[in-house]
């Protein structure tokens, strides 16, 4: 064999591909594997031509799966480049997904969801064996903008940025994410602030990559706009500004055993809004005024005397939310440590904590319980919403009402073709997915422990390596799934809160999606409804008042969060 011969080959493949004449590097690539077969740098690269030339068409689709099996074969060949295999192999699922015409929140179906979701899968995979991928959290935070998981796909992007904060696509898929959600929030001075940043970090992608793949009207207007605005694309001061938020998104470690001088007030407003946990869209702002605070919005459109259907839905929303901010404050609570509880911790500093009891400990173990448990109570808001039966006819006994299992309302009732695979419903329903086997399944088994058996944390020892207490043979536990260590816990317990947070919002965003069609078929005003206390009237509980246009805010008022 010539060895140079095939080396200049490769190398003429390689730079074809990076030019995107592919059909060109496909005859050289397949030139240098007549010269060798079992060339792992060949066969990787003739897999990425495969996969990025492949037209989308049905007929051409065998090449797809040519790559997929060429990719697969290396994972067992080569498991040290185990994690680039994987991502490529994702990138495969990600265009089959993308060849069914799909766009944000477009043209969602079946098959199109089960591709993303094995793209998902197979990133996911990647990452956890070399997560210094900016690329591939980028791919990861697209399929979730697709699936109407918007608040994490800006996590995804965030992640991307932290490694490298000029990657290409970063800056610009997550101003068009914005841009999303701006359409879907109903107040409006939250609408306008979202498309201020997605026009501040589309301009940051232009400024650092003019070749942005938008269309070159989008580009003039996003230049126009920030312009009009005086909005600077300073790239250094906005990551300066901005770091440390996105810095929350990495490990931190549980504070078991330091008291803080902060009072519990400072502490939990600090705490909440570095780690996004208000309900609130400000994830960019600091100190504005707003990102501290719960701005989620739910709403029904009724007739004046259908008043006790929505009190039910109301009850129901705001008995989630209770939850959520109920176990909020207990993971505040549990990393606050104050000194007024320290009484209650009873240590022996014995390896095994079910021989203690360290009060932030069992303070976090029930605040990861009642995350949890919100799933279930979403699904029976759903269940009533939206007057679900089962698919052979039957009635759904509540007992039976589940957001998870076989039982899940997803799986047993025609709640997805019902609403045609509308995005933040698919949202819900991928999320429930991924706690059945995909990336969140392990909340959902710790969530089981702690429910139905025990599950004991430690800190001073490594879980593998427990003991008997005191057994002269040392020998290892035999229910070592039961164990965890604290430092993981807590990091899960915060993905879980962050997780419920972006759960409610696509449960707003899809009521929203099934209400704002009634107003447009009501004639004259519209009556709103608050289920709450106003000082007018300490007795009325149910207030009405005439629909009128908001009044556009000073468009120095809707900007001065990113000033």
């Amino acid at each position: 064999m010539n060895i140079t011969a095939f080396n200049g080959l490769l190398e003429d493949a390689s730079k074809c591909y990076n030019d995107l004449n592919y059909e060109t590097a496909l005859e050289k690539v397949n030139e240098a594997l007549a010269f060798d077969k079992t060339s792992k740098q060949a066969r990787e690269l003739k897999a990425c031509i495969l996969i990025e030339s492949w037209d989308g068409s049905n007929q051409t689709q065998a090449q797809i799966m040519e790559a997929i099996s060429h990719l697969n074969a290396l994972i067992r060949e080569d498991p040290d480049n185990k994690w680039n295999s994987l991502a490529n192999i994702g990138n495969a699922y990600l265009k089959l997904a993308q060849s069914q015409s799909i766009t944000r929140r477009h043209n969602l179906n079946s098959e199109a969801i089960d591709d993303l979701m094995k793209a998902k899968d197979f990133y996911n995979e990647s990452l956890e064996l070399n997560e210094d991928q900016p690329q591939i959290w980028i791919n990861k935070g697209n399929i979730l903008d697709y699936i109407g998981r918007h608040l994490e796909a800006i996590e995804s992007y965030d992640k991307a940025l932290i490694i490298n904060d000029n990657h290409y696509n970063a800056w610009g898929n997550r101003g068009i994410c914005c841009w999303t959600l701006s359409n879907l929030v109903k107040n409006e001075a939250d609408k306008r602030l979202l498309y201020a940043h997605a026009m501040k970090y589309i301009g940051i992608e232009l400024m650092l990559y003019p070749d942005f793949l938008i269309s070159e009207e989008l580009k003039v207007n996003v230049k126009k706009f920030l312009s009009k605005h005086k909005i600077k694309t300073d790239l250094k001061n906005t990551i300066k500004e901005q770091l440390p938020k996105k810095k929350t998104l990495l490990d931190e470690d549980f504070n078991l055993y330091e008291t803080s001088e902060l009072s519990f007030e400072k502490f939990f407003y600090e705490f909440c809004e570095r780690e996004n946990f208000f309900l609130n869209l400000h994830f960019d702002c600091n100190n504005c005024g707003s990102s501290h605070l719960d701005l989620i919005e739910f709403s029904f459109t009724t007739a004046i005397d259908e008043h006790k259907q929505d009190y039910k839905f109301f009850k129901r929303l705001y008995n989630i939310l209770d939850g959520y901010t109920t176990a909020r404050f207990l993971l505040a609570l549990a990393q606050y440590r104050g000194k007024d509880f320290l009484f209650l911790d009873k240590q022996r500093y014995e390896p095994d904590y079910s021989l203690n009891y360290i009060h932030n400990v069992e303070l976090l173990k029930e605040s990861f319980t009642i995350i949890v448990g919100i799933c279930d109570k979403i699904a029976f808001f759903l269940k009533d919403y939206e007057r679900l039966t089962r698919k052979d006819g039957k009635e759904i006994d509540d007992k039976s009402v589940s957001f998870w299992s076989p039982n899940s309302i997803f799986t047993v009732t025609d709640i997805l073709d019902k609403n045609k695979y509308q995005a933040d419903l698919v949202a819900m329903d991928t999320i429930r997915k991924d706690f059945e086997k995909g990336e969140f399944r392990n909340l959902r088994m710790v969530r089981d422990f702690l429910v139905h058996r025990y599950y004991i944390l430690h800190d001073i020892i490594d879980p593998t390596k427990l003991t008997y207490p005191y057994d002269p043979k040392m020998e290892p536990l035999d229910d070592l799934e039961y164990h965890g260590d604290i430092g993981n816990f807590y990091i899960i317990t915060k993905k879980s809160l962050r997780l419920m947070r972006n759960l409610l919002f696509s449960l707003s965003f899809f009521v929203q999606y099934k209400e704002s069609p009634k107003e447009s078929k009501i004639k004259g005003p519209v009556a709103k409804m608050y289920w709450s206390y106003t000082p007018e009237n300490e007795n009325m509980r149910l207030r009405l008042r005439p629909q009128s246009l908001p009044k556009p805010f000073p468009i120095d008022m809707w900007i001065k969060c990113l000033t």
